[in-house]
């Protein structure tokens, strides 16, 4: 599975490549324009961002990655892959690259930035908002599922893990306090933001989803969920 963005036999790269250039998120805001009333316009802006920073991830992984072009990377285990595995530290200095490539945090970046005023509401910080939105971008663009895949190394896996999240947020795997917000007690899980998939699952490799539900009001429906019929009046 060669890296995302880049072209096979000569073929262009397709409109969603994690390459940092400036493009609408698939899905997202296509067709909806910008300004006051527009949330899905502030999820597009956020969408943009961790595409860069997804971009950088990708980029640094597969510089030294003799696997990387590898059509069937994902789908079996060359032994050239766990002999890089063994000369790779287990905790690569990624930070720096990252750190050109900032995501937003709880501050709105659009006149109706719906989760900025869900950050606010429930008082999550940077770094929770950070992960809802990675956690969401595969239901607002699909080709964060071809992404996270290459990232995950499965094809199968196409939803980010709580390792590949603290990758992306920039935090170590073995800092206590970063895995903190992925434990059933942490307001993104106890509030119901968050599903951490498969508990049988190393804790890395656990998977990551946003309700329906909440992604539907980021992007602007309040239509209340089908199982509070009865329960809540207009």
């Amino acid at each position: 599975m060669p890296p995302p963005g880049e072209p096979a036999d000569g073929a262009q790269p397709s409109e969603g490549s994690p390459d940092g250039s400036p493009g609408e998120p698939a899905g997202a805001a296509r067709g909806r324009p910008d300004g006051p009333g527009d949330p899905a316009g502030a999820l597009a802006l956020r969408l943009t961002a961790l595409r860069r920073r997804v971009a950088a991830l990708v980029e640094r992984r597969s510089a030294d990655d003799p696997t990387a072009g590898d059509p069937l990377r994902g789908l079996h285990l060359p032994e050239a892959a766990v002999r890089h595995r063994l000369r790779t530290p287990a905790e690569p200095e990624e930070g720096e690259i990252l750190a050109d490539h900032p995501l937003h945090g709880a501050a709105p970046v659009g006149p109706d930035d719906r989760l900025a005023r869900l950050a606010r509401r429930l008082d999550l910080t940077d770094q929770d908002t950070a992960i809802l939105l990675i956690a969401a971008a595969p239901d607002l663009d699909r080709n964060f599922e071809t992404f996270y895949a290459y990232l995950n190394d499965d094809v199968g896996r196409r939803r980010p893990t709580v390792g590949l999240a603290l990758d992306l947020c920039g935090l170590s795997t073995l800092d206590a306090l970063a895995r903190d917000h992925f434990h059933p007690t942490a307001p993104l899980s106890r509030l119901g933001l968050l599903d951490v998939g498969d508990r049988d699952a190393p804790f890395l490799g656990r998977p990551l989803r946003v309700p329906d539900r909440l992604i539907a009001h980021l992007l602007g429906n309040d239509v209340p969920d089908a199982a509070l019929e009865g329960h809540v009046r207009p």
